[in-house]
């Protein structure tokens, strides 16, 4: 739903990897849904390892024809990463050009959810409505999401992550061993 703050969750986690997704109450998504497909090829591509949003997936407040070009690209990103697949391309002299694959893990806001069997099948859908997880205008929680913006801005999370990939890169054996019986 709308006024869910979909967005914010997603970029105060993606801050893990990087302080350059918020600034105070601004939000800049590595790419969006209004991005041509090559761009968001591109874009999954340069990310790799790494999670990356495609932000605000909303073809009800887009023209008719802008609603169906947005459902095309969703639904072929949506394959592609579901597939591990790109499309093929060649130079103007035939020859192949490098296959840019998805590498990295896809999330994507949306007003509405993707439909049909396929696409669906290719991804995990998580309804969020006002007040489930960040608190609503006013409320004493608010304090809480202005502090989490100000640690995600400074780099807090970032250092979070990186101290944990650095203990898990020393600890690897010991993980792998266990992580089957957690």
């Amino acid at each position: 739903s709308s006024q869910s703050r979909k967005s914010t969750i997603a970029h105060l986690a993606l801050t893990h990897f990087g302080t350059g997704f918020i600034q105070g109450h601004q939000y800049h998504a590595p790419i969006d849904w209004m991005s041509t497909i090559t761009a968001i090829e591109g874009a999954l591509f340069r990310a790799k390892d790494t999670p990356i949003i495609i932000d605000d997936f909303a073809p009800q407040f887009a023209s008719a024809a802008e609603s169906r070009e947005m459902h095309k690209k969703a639904h072929v990103t949506v394959r592609s990463v579901g597939n591990r697949a790109s499309r093929s391309r060649s130079q103007v002299d035939l020859t192949d050009r490098m296959t840019r694959i998805p590498r990295g893990v896809v999330f994507s806001t949306a007003e509405l959810p993707l439909v049909g069997e396929s696409t669906v099948g290719r991804m995990i859908y998580i309804p969020i409505e006002r007040g489930d997880i960040l608190p609503v205008e006013g409320e004493p929680m608010r304090d809480t999401l202005n502090q989490a913006q100000a640690h995600a801005q400074d780099g807090q999370y970032a250092q979070a992550m990186s101290a944990y990939v650095q203990w898990l890169a020393s600890n690897w054996s010991r993980a792998v061993e266990q992580f089957p019986d957690m």
